[in-house]
């Protein structure tokens, strides 16, 4: 239909016409309603779900492939009395609105991550809390044993040091550096 066509490309559109636009006045108002836009999403975010107890020392946060990992981590842990609890985000842009609240119930917050540890720079930025990160940058997945051997230091040193991840340059809580290299 003549006038309906969605047009596509790199440059901005025009407000109300979707005619390419070169105004700077424009494309501060088009970024503004996507922010918006993106915004709203959260009203439509569930709840955060956490796996364990309310509130306590650690809670483990993950995101994507480090769901199986980490929540059987968080079993041989809570099994042997530790206060440890589990959320994984499936959500991401937006966080769900509730995550800092949940964050807030806890001690100390660890994210696993098969990266740099981009999720948890971002959880420290957003809600300024004392987030760590555990990494593997290895191109292999998370291994339930080795998770649990990392997550224990932080469920028994009463403070966490910082020290530098060379391979990374990034801090990281001592006795969770990055994991070693795989045999």
């Amino acid at each position: 239909m003549a006038g309906c066509e969605h047009r596509i490309g790199g440059l901005e559109k025009e407000d109300g016409s979707g005619n390419v636009s070169y105004s700077p006045t424009n494309h501060e108002l088009m970024v503004r309603q996507r922010s918006e836009k993106i915004a709203g999403i959260v009203r439509e975010i569930p709840p955060t779900t956490v796996h364990g107890p309310e509130r306590g020392d650690l809670l483990v946060i993950g995101w994507g492939s480090t769901y199986g990992a980490i929540r059987a981590a968080v079993e041989v842990l809570q099994q042997e009395g530790l206060s440890v609890a589990h959320a994984h985000l499936r959500y991401l842009n937006p966080l769900p609105a509730d995550l800092s609240g949940v964050i807030g119930r806890y001690r100390r917050v660890v994210v696993p991550e098969l990266n740099c540890g981009q999720l948890a720079r971002l959880l420290r930025a957003e809600y300024l809390a004392d987030v760590q990160s555990i990494t593997k940058v290895q191109g292999k997945p998370l291994r339930v044993g080795e998770l649990v051997q990392h997550l224990r230091t932080y469920c028994t040193v009463a403070s966490v040091v910082s020290t530098t991840c060379a391979a990374c340059e990034r801090v990281t809580p001592a006795g969770g550096p990055p994991m070693p290299p795989a045999a």
